[in-house]
């Protein structure tokens, strides 16, 4: 990402300033929420449903829990759509 980021044409289209304001908003969603910090893999296969046990991830409690279960929401909608 970070290579990605320093390219010159990315640079070049989006700013420097733009670049640098996404990298930092990125790392810090990263640092908050461990998840993203390491690539996830999975495969659906032929499967006509799917369950995903949140429990440990979609916690409750804090702001911050609940931003957390927001976003493991919005991603476990996102994989199952992969079946629609």
């Amino acid at each position: 990402m970070a290579a990605f980021l320093q390219d010159e044409r990315v640079t070049r289209m989006y700013g420097r300033e733009e670049t640098h304001e996404f990298w930092v908003r990125i790392s810090g969603a990263i640092r908050k929420y461990g998840m993203f910090s390491v690539p996830t893999r999975f495969t659906l296969g032929e499967a006509r449903a799917i369950a995903q046990d949140l429990d440990e991830v979609a916690t409750r409690g804090s702001p911050m829990a609940d931003r957390q279960t927001a976003v493991v929401a919005s991603i476990d909608g996102s994989m199952a759509c992969g079946l629609c």
